[in-house]
């Protein structure tokens, strides 16, 4: 569900910290018109949608800089930190003719 921050204070470090609390929008008492709570609210129904498309995308990288890390580490001699598994190494080629 989406969320419509309403307040009467028009306190913009309120805003921002609204929206980094997962609010999709603000709106201050008596400065806005139905026409305008609609818009915000069809928005934010929109923004709160794409962001749950991009979690997934989002989740990905973070695995894949994770590996990257792992990666340039064995590449470097250092093993990964405790805790994290250490990534698949390819098996070698055989030598030719074999």
């Amino acid at each position: 569900m989406p969320l419509v921050i309403v307040t009467a204070t028009d306190d913009e470090e309120l805003a921002v910290q609204a929206i980094r609390e997962r609010a999709q929008d603000y709106l201050v008492k008596g400065q806005f018109d139905g026409p305008t709570l609609l818009r915000t609210v069809r928005r934010a129904r929109e923004r709160q949608k794409a962001e749950a498309r991009f979690r997934p995308v989002q989740e990905t990288l973070a695995s894949v800089d994770r590996t990257v890390a792992q990666l340039q580490q064995l590449s470097q001699g250092t093993p990964p930190p405790r805790g994290q598994p250490t990534p698949p190494t390819a098996a070698p080629n055989p030598p030719p003719g074999n």
